[in-house]
């Protein structure tokens, strides 16, 4: 499944109603461009080029399930690399805090492309994608 190119400016701005400090970086950077550009603000207009890449999903191995019930917390952020094999989030128990959260890890290396916005989870839920370069 091929997905599209991907920057960061692209999956900052993907964060299912999250805010996160490099969004609220781009974001004022651009309202300062639009002052600067209007002649409101002697300043010079800022850039910054961004790296494009094609990404896929690599199949069932790129996406991250819910094995049961309860709260995820996610251990990496939009755009880290990720090893098969690695811890990527847990799950914790609502009803039985004094359980150990249930650790999912990677089926495969790459990029986390898609990130679960809301906390609570249901078993088969999706937590995580992953995407691989496209070759």
């Amino acid at each position: 499944m091929r997905i599209s190119k991907i920057s960061e400016q692209y999956y900052v701005f993907q964060t299912a109603g999250t805010v996160n400090n490099q969004a609220l970086s781009i974001c004022r950077r651009g309202i300062r461009n639009v002052l600067s550009h209007l002649g409101i603000l002697d300043a010079p207009i800022e850039t910054q080029t961004f790296s494009e890449k094609v990404l896929k999903v690599p199949g069932a191995k790129g996406f991250v399930y819910a094995e049961e019930d309860g709260v995820f917390e996610s251990f990496h952020k939009l755009g880290d690399e990720v090893k098969e094999g690695d811890p990527a989030g847990q799950i914790h128990q609502l009803l039985n805090p004094e359980r150990p959260p249930v650790v999912l890890r990677f089926s495969t290396s790459g990029i986390i492309y898609g990130r679960r916005s809301l906390g609570r989870v249901k078993q088969g839920n999706c937590c995580l994608v992953v995407a691989v370069p496209e070759s």
